[in-house]
């Protein structure tokens, strides 16, 4: 793991102590923007599916599945950085995103922490959003997978 990998990990887990102890569902997005960001430093495919990735697997497991609850509710507030005048809210709330899906590749919950049409609202949105041009391409990092779909435009 890169140092930068993991001081974002470190971050995490000090965000999210931060967010269980004050029940803070907008710490707890900035928790999944932070995975979603290690993530795409590593490497997506290493993270999720390397077995050498393992101890971070773990890391990020033991991190999120007492608070399944919250981050669920952190995935659910995403949109609300569509309504943010800063350009760089939508790209946060894309990593957030990818982030919540990685914990949810990497078996951090037994059942889902979010049911899919919600899911599904929070993509179609975030799709949206990135379809009507809000999302400079250059600000869409090298490397995303196909699969998280929010990161690109609709062709429909």
């Amino acid at each position: 793991m890169t140092p930068e990998t993991d001081q974002l990990l470190r971050n995490a887990t000090s965000l999210l102590n931060r967010a269980h102890e004050a029940r803070e569902v907008g710490t707890a997005a900035q928790v999944l923007t932070l995975i979603g960001q290690a993530a795409n430093t590593v490497g997506w495919a290493w993270l999720v599916h390397d077995p050498g990735a393992e101890p971070v697997r773990q890391q990020l497991r033991s991190l999120a599945s007492n608070d399944a609850e919250m981050l669920g509710w952190a995935s659910l507030i995403l949109t609300e950085a569509l309504y943010d005048d800063d350009p760089h809210a939508l790209v946060d709330a894309l990593y957030a995103r990818s982030g919540f899906q990685v914990l949810v590749d990497i078996g951090t919950w037994d059942g889902p922490a979010v049911d899919g049409p919600h899911l599904a609202n929070i993509d179609n949105d975030l799709v949206e959003a990135v379809t009507e041009g809000r999302l400079d391409p250059a600000d869409r990092p090298a490397g995303i997978p196909p699969s998280h779909v929010w990161w690109f435009p609709s062709t429909t």
